[in-house]
């Protein structure tokens, strides 16, 4: 497997648990607000 597939496999990645990181803490303020 080519070094640069996984780099980008692994950005996807980070990118993915980033966006529902972003979107739980978004929907915890608006929970306790």
């Amino acid at each position: 497997m080519p070094v640069n597939v996984m780099a980008k496999n692994y950005t996807f990645t980070y990118q993915l648990l980033d966006i529902i990181h972003l979107t739980y803490t978004f929907c915890g303020i608006n929970y306790l607000s």
